[in-house]
C-alpha cells in the first residue's frame, strides 16, 4: 500500500474513533444491585429469595403478593449495596451511613414481612392458578397454529 494510502487510512480510522467516542478509553467502575448481594450473605440462593421465579421469572405477573415480595427484595438489595457502595462512589462514611438510614426509613414495607421466596405454582391462590392455566392454554394454542 502506498504511503499516502496508509496515512489516509490512519486519518480515517482516527476520525471514526473520535466521532464514536472511542479515541480515548476511560475506565468506569460499575456496581450491581442484585439479590446476589443478599444471597452472598446467607445460605440461600437467588431462586429461594425471589418469589416470582415461576414461569421463567415472570411469576410476579400472576399475583400481587409475589410482586410485592420481589419489589421489597429489590429494596432490600439496594440497602445491602448502599452500606458499602455509596462510599465507593465517593461519599464520606458519615454521609453514606445517613443516606443508608434514610433509605431504610423510607422503605414502604420490610421484605421479611412480605417475603414469598421459593413460591411454586401450588402456593398461588386459585384465581392466579386459573390465570396461569389460561395463559398456558393460549401459549399452546399459539404454538399449534
Amino acid at each position: 500500500m502506498p504511503s499516502g494510502d496508509t496515512a489516509t487510512a490512519e486519518l480515517l480510522s482516527r476520525a471514526i474513533l473520535d466521532v464514536g467516542g472511542l479515541g480515548v478509553k476511560r475506565r468506569h467502575a460499575v456496581d450491581l444491585i442484585s439479590p446476589l448481594l443478599i444471597a452472598a450473605r446467607t445460605d440461600e440462593d437467588v431462586s429461594q429469595l425471589l418469589a416470582g421465579e415461576l414461569m421463567g421469572d415472570f411469576g410476579g405477573f400472576l399475583h400481587r403478593d409475589l410482586r410485592e415480595s420481589d419489589f421489597a427484595l429489590g429494596y432490600e438489595s439496594t440497602l445491602c449495596w448502599a452500606g458499602e457502595g455509596l462510599e465507593r462512589c465517593g461519599l464520606s462514611g458519615e454521609t453514606a451511613a445517613g443516606a443508608t438510614e434514610a433509605i431504610r426509613r423510607a422503605r414502604p414495607v420490610a421484605w421479611e414481612e412480605v417475603r414469598k421466596g421459593s413460591s411454586v405454582e401450588r402456593d398461588l391462590p386459585w384465581r392466579a392458578r386459573v390465570r396461569l392455566a389460561h395463559f398456558l392454554l393460549r401459549m399452546v394454542r399459539a404454538l399449534l397454529r
